[in-house]
């Protein structure tokens, strides 16, 4: 969750844990608690979500790192190679292009890297047969190939799982609209109790406010949730 998404749920929590502990307040309010049933339920389904997000792209981040490091484990291997080759042979240009260290191939990004490696690799094919005495077989030049594109088939993965996060993200936005829904119905009812328990609807109207709501414009639109019930409100214009 984003700082607003974050400072919202921490809202939610605390109004939950507040209806909780104050249960026998509103026993004869049968709706109240089935309220609390479905909100406690919308919570739920929300912490299930952006774990299963989280996992998501851990593993997918995890996946993508582990295929760049072996492709770029067999690139140096290919590149001292060439570049051997090419000092033995004075082909200057070939030297300077395959004059590649490990740390060359890790400070490239994603978007640069793989077409570095295709390059490599179409060299390669180039030289292929005047390379096997310098250990560049054609298994090993069919394994870098390989690894080049389980690289790129993992960046592509990567790619399709932040376009799952952001329906996720979606999902989100609509789970907390469902749960301002729900606060809204107990606002009007817990201020139905004020006449009987003022300290419990005054706590709760408390519990109700939205915190430290940070920077609004890189979170998900959550203004569907209700921050300042109604109710807080007349509260608030009622002379004291």
């Amino acid at each position: 969750m984003k700082k607003r998404e974050s400072n919202i749920f921490a809202m939610m929590k605390n109004t939950e844990t507040l209806l909780d502990e104050n249960i026998n307040k509103f026993s004869g309010v049968t709706e109240i608690t089935e309220l609390l049933n479905s909100f406690k339920n919308v919570i739920s389904r929300i912490v299930t979500k952006e774990e299963l997000k989280r996992m998501a792209l851990a593993g997918k981040t995890l996946r993508k790192l582990s295929e760049k490091n072996e492709a770029i484990r067999k690139a140096v291997v290919i590149s001292g190679a060439l570049y051997a080759y090419a000092v033995k042979t004075k082909n200057i240009e070939l030297t300077e292009t395959a004059n590649i260290y490990r740390s060359d191939f890790k400070k490239l990004r994603d978007n640069e890297l793989p077409g570095v490696l295709e390059t490599l690799k179409d060299i390669t094919q180039e030289h292929l047969s005047e390379l096997e005495p310098y250990g560049v077989t054609a298994e090993r030049y069919n394994s870098f190939s390989e690894k080049i594109n389980l690289y790129k088939k993992a960046l592509s993965q990567r790619e399709a799982g932040n376009t799952t996060r952001t329906g996720a993200v979606v999902s989100l936005k609509e789970l907390f609209h469902e749960a301002g829904e729900i606060l809204v119905r107990i606002d009007r009812l817990v201020n139905g109790l004020d006449e009987e328990y003022p300290e419990f609807a005054r706590e709760y109207f408390i519990a109700r406010t939205v915190k430290n709501l940070g920077v609004r414009h890189n979170a998900t639109d959550t203004s569907s949730v209700n921050l300042t019930p109604e109710s807080q409100v007349q509260q608030k214009k009622e002379p004291s």
